[in-house]
């Protein structure tokens, strides 16, 4: 059997939306349709490839392909796009059905997560609502272990807390009749009716309301919820590492901490450690309910289940492990009659004066396609395929990881969420004052629309977003700020990252140059501070209401 590897699918650019798919089936003895074209295919997910889906994947499975490969662009598989095709919304649930039967006859792993979210089959049915293909799912034993699994890209929530997150009322019916636990708790210690968010419409409450009654009685599911969750303890392939009291872990939301309780606890099944981390970013000091399991400073005490821990123990330097900061000049390689089947706009000279490969050191500032911008933070070999990789540390969220590739568990370097990529030389160039120039005028324009596009992943998770919300890139310093020292005032309700804050103060602090504009958050903690910087009060809140940011990165709201 052919076996296509990751390189097949990287940096293949998606088909326009307005092609002539009909046309482009009826000559697919001329040209076959592989996995790679049908890839590019689903990444476009307009009504032409909705209508067509059946059709374009029965076609791809008559050759011989690697069933279980992955789009290495949306780091999804066939079994993820097929569940996203189930959805209620789209109306091709008997479809979707029919798809799926014929991948599980085909022998596709059921379990597999996707690369980039960590999302399972039961995470896309839950979040897109596609009740027909969850409920084939779950007639298969591999998938029921699947039931309570939690997601770490959306702070360990379950199937279950995603559907009511999204408001999927048919799925969550489906998953609850499997046995789905209604009591298991997420990052923020939250059960799955805690994750049904406020309605708009009536149509919305509706859904809502009827979720709270589907997941009001406990008794009769409870027994069966526990049966599931110790076949899943106890399973073969969930086989976790037992850890130590006083031991020093990472979580899966890269905080590190102290093992400072294990054991059972009332508001989850099977066994947690309870962690102290290093950060004022927890939910508690040790006790529960009234109940204290270990004692720690405030918001330093957090719960966490065994597969969301790993072991943080020092590494010894080595030539391997320097790699990452220091440079290494590889042999050259003449790469003058490979050509890019994507046109990424950066134009090479082949001519014979000019056939030397230019180097790249870690930290050398490059630009790559879509004219994106970054800085190279590791050079070697990687999992993705032979030869050299470079990862790249991008100045805006436009990447796929933090330097963390989950299809091999290994980490290549430290970065913020969604700004890790890697690429090939040949899609690199040397970032040059023209280039700067043109690069930050064009990002400071449209940053906000680039927001906008950006995964639902990075939107979801508020912690990102505080914890980004300080950036004093040069473009920000350069600014007028006498512009925008009128543009606010005291007390204006202005938005920050699409949530409700009040303006208590503008001016110059300690900290930093420039103007500063002091936020208080109206509903939610998702600030840094009370107000107050390096013991300097600069204005007065709750705790981790408070937030110092930019002007030109507010919005005024309309009065």
């Amino acid at each position: 059997m052919q076996q296509l590897s990751l390189n097949n699918f990287i940096d293949y650019s998606s088909f326009d939306d307005s092609i002539n798919l009909d046309e482009f089936i009826s000559k697919k003895n001329d040209n076959p349709i592989t996995l790679t074209k049908l890839f590019a295919l689903l990444r476009t997910w307009n009504h032409t490839v909705h209508k067509n889906f059946t059709k374009l994947v029965f076609l791809t499975l008559e050759n011989e392909i690697n069933i279980n490969e992955y789009d290495i662009i949306t780091g999804m598989s066939l079994l993820h796009f097929t569940c996203k095709f189930g959805a209620k919304q789209l109306g091709h649930e008997k479809e979707a059905v029919q798809v799926m039967n014929l991948l599980i006859e085909k022998g596709i792993n059921l379990s597999a997560p996707c690369l980039w979210v960590q999302m399972n089959c039961l995470h896309y049915c839950a979040f897109f609502d596609c009740p027909s293909v969850c409920e084939l799912l779950l007639k298969q034993s591999k998938v029921l272990s699947l039931l309570n699994q939690t997601c770490a890209s959306f702070k360990n929530e379950s199937p279950l807390h995603l559907a009511c997150t999204a408001l999927s009322q048919s799925t969550a019916q489906v998953l609850v009749q499997a046995g789905a636990n209604k009591q298991i708790l997420d990052d923020e210690q939250r059960t799955p009716a805690d994750c049904i968010p406020k309605t708009n419409t009536k149509e919305q409450q509706e859904i809502a309301d009827a979720l709270r009654v589907l997941l009001q009685d406990q008794a009769c599911t409870q027994q069966q919820s526990l049966l599931i969750d110790s076949m899943i303890s106890n399973s073969d392939n969930h086989i976790t590492t037992q850890f130590q009291i006083d031991e020093r872990v990472q979580l899966a939301n890269n905080k590190t901490g102290t093992i400072k309780y294990f054991g059972n606890v009332p508001f989850g099944v099977n066994r947690w450690y309870g962690i102290e981390l290093d950060e004022p970013t927890g939910k508690h000091d040790g006790c529960i309910g009234g109940i204290r399991y270990f004692t720690c400073p405030p918001n330093r005490g957090i719960f966490v289940q065994p597969s969301s821990l790993q072991k943080l123990t020092p590494v010894p330097q080595s030539p391997e492990r320097e790699r990452r900061f220091r440079p290494i000049n590889f042999p050259t390689v003449n790469t003058s009659s490979i050509t890019s089947r994507v046109d990424t706009g950066l134009k090479r000279d082949n001519s014979a004066d000019s056939r030397s490969v230019e180097q790249y050191h870690v930290n050398d500032r490059v630009l790559l396609s879509k004219n994106r911008c970054g800085t190279i933070k590791y050079i070697g070999p990687t999992s993705l395929g032979s030869g050299v990789w470079y990862g790249i540390e991008l100045d805006l969220p436009d990447g796929l990881h933090d330097g963390f590739l989950s299809v091999d568990g290994q980490r290549y370097f430290q970065c913020k969420p969604q700004h890790g990529v890697f690429v090939r030389s040949q899609n690199l160039k040397k970032f040059n004052n023209n280039d700067r120039l043109t690069h930050s005028l064009s990002n400071s324009l449209d940053r906000q629309t680039r927001r906008n596009s950006r995964m639902a992943t990075s939107e979801y998770d508020t912690g990102i977003m505080a914890s980004n919300s300080v950036e004093d890139d040069q473009i920000s310093k350069s600014m007028d700020s006498g512009v925008h020292s009128i543009t606010f005032h005291i007390g204006d309700k202005v938005y920050c990252h699409n949530h409700l804050a009040i303006v208590r103060f503008i001016g110059r602090t300690a900290f930093a140059d420039g103007i500063w504009i002091g936020i208080e958050f109206v509903s939610r903690p998702l600030g840094k501070n009370d107000g107050s910087v390096n013991g300097q009060v600069y204005f007065q809140c709750k705790q981790n209401h408070g937030l110092f940011i930019r002007p030109n990165r507010l919005t005024l709201t309309k009065k």
